[in-house]
């Protein structure tokens, strides 16, 4: 008696022994094989891992700017926080599963996957979003403020000396080292440094054949009228001829531009109408104009955080 089997059976029977053949089995296959087959994967993941930041580096840098590339080194650690979350949950979950699948729990491991995915993108949804509502308050968090001084620490001077003057002087750092360091270089560099603070709180006004020094912290307000500066302050007022931009460059962080033609000391602020005017210590009220209205927000933030 002859008996044919049907191709349906045939067929299904064919793709499995195919996906077990394409399958991993943990539990009987050689070392040596089980490692080439999970090497490639792996270092393949870790290449494109490495292509990923180099790429974003140069598209940041070129595109954007230094600023921007700079801003990108100083949130690392907060990329970081995400790919330990997402590791310590990856790890966790694969250990949890596999045990659960080696006693033929499909289901259960398949569960303790599930929740694990659900949970650490819940945890990194509110994370991201409480870093966006905080923005400057993490940003004085990870240290980036516009007052710390940045001591330049080298081994290759020779190399990279003349590369540092080329970029922006704002970006230069307030003192350079070599390698190995000595404490008597690195006591002298510091109190210059100290020094130099100290110079930079006194504001030089040229009116005429005369210069006044100011002390910054006594300044409230510059105003721009014309081609006139009016630079109220705690023991009165000065006119002089200039422009603002002149005088924004010298002044320290505690000050920020609030409208095209006015620069306020942030510590000065009596209170901020909605965002739309500023009255200041002396009683005075200046206006806050959209282009500056962000710029307003971050610097009170910072300065009061």
């Amino acid at each position: 008696m002859l008996t044919f089997a049907r191709p349906e059976a045939s067929i299904f029977a064919l793709e499995k022994t195919n996906a077990m053949k394409d399958s991993i089995d943990f539990g009987s296959m050689e070392i040596p094989k089980l490692f080439r087959k999970l090497l490639i994967p792996t270092v393949l993941g870790m290449v494109f891992s490495a292509a990923f930041v180099i790429t974003d580096g140069i598209f940041v840098g070129r595109g954007v700017g230094s600023d921007a590339l700079a801003a990108v080194n100083i949130t690392a650690p907060l990329f970081l926080i995400n790919t330990g979350v997402g590791l310590m949950f990856g790890v966790g979950a694969s250990v949890v599963a596999s045990i659960h699948l080696a006693h033929g729990k499909v289901k259960t491991a398949r569960i303790n996957v599930t929740q694990a995915v659900v949970v650490s993108s819940l945890l990194l949804v509110a994370y991201s979003l409480a870093i966006c509502l905080f923005a400057p308050g993490a940003a004085r968090l990870l240290a980036s403020h516009p007052e710390i001084k940045l001591v330049y620490i080298t081994g290759y001077a020779s190399e990279y000396i003349q590369e540092l003057y080329c970029v922006d002087s704002k970006a230069l750092p307030a003192a350079i080292l070599t390698k190995p360091i000595e404490m008597k270089y690195l006591r002298n560099a510091l109190s210059k440094i100290h020094e130099r603070e100290k110079q930079a709180e006194l504001l030089p006004i040229k009116n005429g054949g005369t210069v006044t020094y100011l002390s910054t912290a006594e300044i409230i307000s510059i105003v721009s009228d014309k081609r006139k500066l009016i630079i109220r302050h705690q023991g009165g007022c000065v006119e002089i001829y200039g422009r603002l931009s002149d005088y924004r460059e010298k002044l320290p962080a505690s000050f920020a531009q609030c409208h095209k033609s006015c620069i306020v000391n942030l510590n000065r602020i009596n209170r901020i109408v909605n965002w739309a005017s500023i009255e200041m210590s002396d009683g005075s009220v200046l206006p806050i104009s959209r282009t500056y209205k962000d710029g307003i927000k971050t610097a009170v933030t910072l300065i009061n955080s």
